[in-house]
């Protein structure tokens, strides 16, 4: 079902009407409780392909948007897998390294607000590709570190296809907010880039208020351009408008109304209701987590040779020598 029905039966249950704060709050309980769904298991219909370019003498890289967690990088052109190491195993093995070449490991760097970086210490400028998006109701928060290291932070006013620069100057960003203002949304799509050279850092959609994007880091250094596979886990947007459509099993779409039901009727003094609900949303996200999970029920699979004998030497292994599979 649509938002707009979601909404419309945890109203009707709540026995309230649109337009007043009640609503707001029946909003806020509407995407928390999908954004719970969606983190219990990662069906099918949250696992995607993107595409990673890489430049020569860069290592690190921003995942696309959408990117919340990385299953595997698949190199095509060497017809081989990038394998996912460790933070700690990066450090321990390869620290300061400057080895260039094609890469064959990375590691999860960190998250920040924005897909790339600046590559030297300037100010930023800011564009919608919607006129609508003008005015002292479509502000939007710069958060980062300048040249000196010192975190700084700014509020700029959108002006819609009209680019519009920050007055602080930054060497590292680390976030970027878009907050309308009660009874405004966004519109177009929000470009962040340096002035100077006019690198893209971050391109925001209507429905991202504040974007995460995943980065990683490769080793060797990439050497040349090569183009990635990244199967991943997909990040997805809060319902916002009345036409979206929660990226769960259509059979499972009430438990949005159950569980929205139990947070907000309390507020209308409907505390039975409110448990009522509450137990049948419970019940209903044990039902969604066996239903919806990636066992593949027509697979054959097989036991491996197994023994209750001990094998391999009895004194304690030693880290990075003994390799023990019994």
């Amino acid at each position: 079902m649509f938002y707009r029905d979601i909404k419309e039966q945890v109203l009707d249950i709540a026995g309230a009407d649109t337009g007043d704060d009640f609503e707001d709050m029946v909003n806020a309980a509407i995407n928390r409780t999908y954004r719970f769904i969606l983190n219990q298991v990662d069906a099918d219909n949250e696992r995607r392909e993107f595409s990673l370019t890489t430049a020569a003498s860069t290592s690190q890289y921003g995942m696309p948007l959408y990117v919340k967690q990385v299953l595997n990088i698949d190199d095509a052109t060497n017809n081989r897998r990038v394998y996912d190491i460790s933070s700690t195993e990066f450090d321990s093995f390869h620290p300061g390294t400057t080895e260039t070449g094609t890469p064959r490991e990375a590691y999860p760097l960190g998250a920040y607000g924005v897909q790339t970086q600046p590559s030297a210490n300037e100010t930023l400028d800011l564009v919608s590709d919607s006129a609508a998006d003008s005015g002292v109701n479509f502000p939007v928060r710069i958060t980062g570190f300048n040249a000196s290291g010192h975190w700084v932070t700014e509020t700029v006013t959108m002006t819609g296809v009209t680019t519009v620069a920050t007055s602080n100057t930054y060497s590292k960003v680390e976030r970027v907010t878009k907050a309308a203002a009660s009874g405004s949304s966004w519109t177009g799509i929000i470009t962040v880039k340096m002035t100077t050279t006019g690198t893209t850092l971050a391109v925001i959609p209507s429905h991202w208020d504040a974007p995460t994007f995943l980065w990683y880091e490769f080793r060797p250094i990439p050497s040349a351009a090569l183009t990635y596979t990244i199967r991943a886990i997909m990040r997805k947007p809060d319902l916002k408008k009345d036409e979206d459509w929660p990226e769960i099993d259509e059979e499972f779409h009430n438990l949005i109304v159950w569980g929205s039901a139990a947070e907000v009727l309390p507020a209308q003094g409907l505390f039975p209701e409110s448990q009522s609900y509450g137990r049948r949303f419970d019940v209903g996200v044990k039902s969604y987590k066996d239903a919806v999970g990636m066992s593949q029920p027509n697979r054959i699979r097989v036991f491996a040779d197994v023994t209750t004998a001990r094998r391999g030497s009895h004194r304690p292994l030693v880290p990075g020598v003994d390799y023990f599979n019994g």
